[in-house]
C-alpha cells in the first residue's frame, strides 16, 4: 500500500462509478432499488440481487438470492461471475419476521455474501452495508460479538444459533442482527484495510418504505414501544424517503469517501443525537435499550 491517493474526481464522471461493477442486494424494493437506480444513472454496470425479481431499469444483471438459505447464498456469490468493485448489503426484513430469519437475513447470511465476493474485490472497492438506529447499544456489547467475529467461523448456520442464544441478553431478534452488522463492519474494516478495501455501515431512521408499516408494528411489540412510538420526535416533519438512504450509501462507497473505513454513520435526521444528548422524551431511550455498558461476564458468556 502506498500514500498515493486514488484516482481524483473528474467532471465526466465524478462520482467514479461508471463503468464499474457493483452488486446490490435488496435491489427489488426500497433502499436496496434507490441504490440501483442511483448507480444505473451514475454509469454504473449493476447487478441486482433479491428474492423477488428486481426491475430496475438498466440493471445489467438479476440474481435471485435467499440470504436465510445458506446454499443459495453461495448458489448467488456463484452466479455474479467476475471483478466487484463495489457492494451494497441494503437486503434485510423487519423484527415482525420470525426471530431466527431475522438473525439469518439481516446478519448471517449477509456476512456470508460478503465474504464470498471479497476475493473477486480490487484494491480501491468499497462495501457498505445498512443496519439501524435500533442497533444504537453496539459499542455497549462489542465484546459479546467479539466473540461470534472472532472465533474464525464463517457458519452462517452457527453464527444464527449463536446469536439466538444471546437474544434474551442482548435484547431484541432485530436490533440484534444490526448490532451484528454494525460490529461486523467496524471489526472487518481493519483486515480489509490491508487489501485496500473499505467496509462501512450506514443506520437509517424511519424510511417509508413498503415495509415501514410491519416496522411500526415491530416498535410497538417491544417494551415500551407504543409509548416511544407516541412520543417519537418530528425530525424534519417526516420519514426519510429510500433515495436519502441510498445517496449516504453511494457516497461511502464512492472515491469521495476514500479514507472512511469501518465507520457507523446514523442517517436519522438527528433521531439518535437528539437522544443521547437527552433533549427527546425519555421514552425514547427506555424504547431504545439506551443504558450504560453492560459487563462482558454478563452478556454473551
Amino acid at each position: 500500500m502506498t500514500n498515493e491517493p486514488h484516482q481524483l474526481p473528474t467532471p465526466d464522471d465524478p462520482w467514479g462509478y461508471r463503468d464499474r461493477r457493483v452488486v446490490v442486494t435488496g435491489a427489488a424494493s426500497g433502499m436496496g432499488k434507490a441504490a440501483s437506480e442511483i448507480l444505473v444513472g451514475l454509469g454504473a454496470e449493476v447487478i441486482g440481487l433479491d428474492i423477488q425479481p428486481v426491475e430496475v431499469d438498466g440493471v445489467a444483471q438479476y440474481v435471485q438470492l435467499d440470504l436465510a438459505d445458506p446454499a443459495a447464498v453461495d448458489a448467488a456469490a456463484d452466479a455474479v461471475a467476475g471483478q466487484v468493485d463495489a457492494l451494497f448489503n441494503c437486503a434485510g426484513i423487519p423484527g415482525t419476521a420470525e426471530p431466527r430469519k431475522v438473525l439469518a437475513i439481516n446478519f448471517a447470511g449477509m456476512r456470508q455474501l460478503t465474504e464470498r465476493l471479497i476475493p473477486r474485490m480490487p484494491a480501491g472497492s468499497a462495501i457498505c452495508c445498512i443496519g439501524s438506529t435500533a442497533a444504537v447499544n453496539w459499542p455497549y456489547h462489542v465484546d459479546a460479538f467479539l466473540e461470534l467475529l472472532a472465533g474464525g467461523s464463517g457458519d452462517p448456520v452457527a453464527a444464527v444459533e449463536w446469536l439466538e442464544a444471546r437474544v434474551p441478553q442482548l435484547g431484541y431478534a432485530y436490533d440484534v442482527s444490526k448490532e451484528a452488522v454494525n460490529v461486523y463492519a467496524a471489526w472487518r474494516s481493519i483486515g480489509l484495510n490491508e487489501l485496500d478495501i473499505r467496509i462501512n455501515c450506514i443506520n437509517p431512521g424511519g424510511t417509508f418504505t413498503p415495509a415501514s408499516r410491519e416496522f411500526t408494528k415491530a416498535v410497538k411489540s417491544k417494551d415500551g414501544g407504543a409509548e416511544m412510538i407516541a412520543n417519537w420526535p418530528k425530525l424534519l416533519g417526516r420519514m426519510a424517503r429510500p433515495d436519502e438512504q441510498a445517496w449516504p450509501m453511494v457516497f461511502l462507497n464512492s472515491r469521495f469517501a476514500s479514507f472512511v473505513n469501518g465507520a457507523s454513520l446514523f442517517v436519522d435526521a438527528g433521531l439518535i443525537a437528539g437522544m443521547v444528548t437527552q433533549q427527546h422524551h425519555p421514552a425514547m431511550a427506555a424504547g431504545m435499550f439506551w443504558s450504560k455498558p453492560v459487563p462482558s461476564a454478563a452478556v454473551g458468556r
